[in-house]
């Protein structure tokens, strides 16, 4: 059965280059980076460990739960199994890409 090194490996291979604008993600944290309709960029981010992790912002974000706001380059700290979803305002959009 494939295992997360091999998914590692194609995806490396796949996109040499990060298009997401997260980098330095530990282990056990993954993101999925989206359009919404109006044009902001939404990353869904998990921690998939029982442990807490932290990632770091890329930019400016804003919680779309809770409303808070996410500064770029600030720590976005994760509980244990937890996911995050976060959204770029229209302009950062166009930054990250």
């Amino acid at each position: 059965m494939p295992g997360r090194d091999l998914a590692r490996a194609l995806a490396a291979w796949l996109a040499p280059a990060p298009c997401s604008g997260w980098q330095g993600l530990p282990d056990s944290v993954t993101v999925a980076t989206g359009t919404a309709p109006d044009g902001r960029r939404v990353h869904v981010v998990h921690n998939w460990s029982r442990q807490p992790a932290t990632a770091q912002a890329p930019v400016d974000l804003t919680d779309a739960l809770d409303g808070g706001v996410v500064p770029a380059g600030t720590p976005v700290r994760l509980g244990a199994w937890d996911v995050r979803v976060l959204a770029a305002a229209p302009e950062a959009a166009a930054e990250e890409r």
